[in-house]
């Protein structure tokens, strides 16, 4: 069954955050507010009609595809840009978004990772970052099947090493540099290889990023190719191009 879909008004993304912080304290709150996704004065309708349905996601990649396909008639630059669309679709989804600990009970976490918001019709990239399903979302649109390594986690977790990766707009809009991270560290079924991840091993991603701030005081590293940028990198990341 579908549902159409709305945005929040200011007073729905309210209530919203604090349902959210009455969690965190430990209150005692009542199931989520879903009376906001489709009351007045707490949500409104988009200016195009969209349909959308109650989806199991395993993977933020899955939530990105099936998101990228419900928003496909619409601007999708002004979706980036729509902090109550994205902050509506969280709450519809937020039973998939809650995180499980080993003791098996679901939290919510901080606001930002449901909120979205926008000042002035301004995105703040850093803020951005932490919506659970507006950056895959951005990812997805921009680099296609190249985002997948990165967005392979768990759809309500936040995964520190993508969010290393995105945290600076120029890494997250470099098609070439997606490249360059999937060439590097992508194993056969499109996940990360072992030890990827590591801070302290020769030739990490956290390595990468380090070795990038420094090549773009020298270059346009951004404005080169993916054969560019390897050309450019230390041998220390040999070893990873050939495995």
């Amino acid at each position: 069954m579908s549902d159409t879909v709305h945005q929040l008004t200011r007073a729905g993304m309210d209530a919203f955050r604090e349902h959210i912080q009455a969690s965190r304290r430990g209150d005692v709150v009542s199931s989520p507010p879903y009376h906001l996704l489709d009351e007045g004065p707490y949500s409104e309708s988009l200016i195009q009609r969209v349909e959308i349905e109650k989806n199991r996601f395993y993977t933020k990649y899955e939530a990105a595809t099936y998101l990228a396909g419900v928003f496909a008639g619409l601007d999708q630059g002004e979706i980036s840009y729509n902090g109550g669309l994205w902050s509506w679709v969280s709450l519809y989804y937020l039973e998939e978004l809650l995180e499980t600990k080993v003791s098996e009970k679901s939290r919510l976490s901080v606001p930002e990772n449901y909120i979205l918001e926008v000042e002035r019709g301004n995105l703040n990239w850093r803020k951005y970052i932490y919506h659970l399903l507006a950056t895959p979302f951005y990812l997805y649109r921009r680099h296609g099947e190249e985002a997948k390594m990165l967005l392979t986690g768990p759809v309500g977790s936040r995964m520190q090493l993508t969010f290393e990766i995105v945290a600076r707009s120029q890494f997250a809009r470099s098609r070439e540099f997606i490249r360059l991270i999937n060439r590097l560290y992508s194993d056969s079924r499109g996940k990360m290889k072992r030890g990827a991840s590591s801070e302290k091993r020769s030739g990490s991603v956290y390595r990468l990023i380090r070795v990038f701030q420094q090549l773009e005081l020298t270059y346009d590293i951004f404005d080169m190719s993916c054969e560019k940028m390897i050309e450019l990198l230390p041998p220390e990341f040999d070893e990873w191009l050939d495995s």
